[in-house]
């Protein structure tokens, strides 16, 4: 199985990112439920969250807080799933 890669993220509103895989797929990605305490605590901050950048094929903020991009992209076929099935 070949591993996710994030090429491009793009910050939205009310801690929402939008996430682009190298194989074109992208989604738009609710992360709230990813910023909790500890290293993610500073992501409450609008304007520390909107220092995401994508680094190594993940997304990654200032403090080294990243997310495993295959969880990102099991969460967007998730999101995907859902839709269709609605």
């Amino acid at each position: 199985m070949k591993l996710a890669r994030i090429v491009k993220v793009k910050v939205l509103k009310d801690k929402h990112l939008n996430i682009k895989f190298d194989d074109g797929k992208s989604f738009i990605c609710d992360m709230k439920k990813y910023i909790d305490k500890g290293v993610s605590k500073p992501l409450k901050d609008d304007d520390y969250f909107a220092k995401v950048k994508v680094e190594d094929h993940t997304i990654r903020w200032p403090n080294e807080y990243d997310i495993c991009p295959d969880t990102l992209y099991r969460e967007m076929k998730k999101q995907l799933k859902q839709q269709h099935n609605q």
